[in-house]
């Protein structure tokens, strides 16, 4: 199995090395509600990550897979990004911006960003509609990243780069999404 997008591969292992220069922990149970996670950080002084293999993910390897969500639960922690539906789009969003801010904002940047949206976003609301998670989620994202990019490009052209920038972008992104649905594009905010 190949990686989806070699380049967001990449890209997520050099910004988990930059958080994290010495590591993270990786955990049997990792914290799994925003209390649990800012206690462990305290405590410990480092991010937990549940330890199972991922190899069915976009990444299409578990130590990237790793690296990708050390970065984005550290976006959870760091900007107290709730367990949920809005607080996964929120991460998202600022996980969007510091691509932005990083890489530009070219159609490469707009490819990560779509697969990204999927991988978390697609696939939680997956799981809401449906009660438990996709069978593949690397056949799945493959085949539904796609369906992210007019998203992607709305965040490029409208949302500023700043982690304030996207937070704020998300708030009405995620409540336009929650009125209108989630395949409903979004419309220039």
């Amino acid at each position: 199995m190949q990686p989806i997008n070699p380049q967001f591969n990449d890209c997520s292992n050099f910004i988990a090395s930059q958080i994290f220069p010495l590591g993270f922990e990786r955990c049997h149970r990792a914290p799994n509600t925003m209390n649990e996670l800012h206690t462990w950080c305290n405590i410990m002084g480092r991010m937990a990550i549940w330890d199972g293999d991922y190899t069915h993910t976009c990444f299409a390897d578990s130590e990237t897979w790793l690296q990708f969500r050390a970065w984005h639960d550290w976006i959870h922690q760091r900007f107290d990004c709730e367990f949920s539906l809005p607080g996964e789009h929120k991460a998202c969003h600022i996980q969007a911006a510091q691509l932005m801010r990083l890489y530009g904002r070219g159609e490469d940047v707009r490819d990560m960003i779509a697969l990204m949206f999927c991988e978390i976003l697609s696939k939680l609301e997956y799981i809401v509609e449906n009660g438990s998670g996709v069978e593949d989620g690397h056949a799945y994202t493959a085949a539904e990243w796609h369906n992210w990019k007019d998203y992607a490009q709305n965040i490029l052209d409208n949302q500023g780069i700043t982690d304030v920038d996207a937070i704020k972008f998300a708030e009405k992104a995620y409540d336009y999404r929650a009125e209108f649905g989630p395949k409903v594009p979004l419309p220039k905010v």
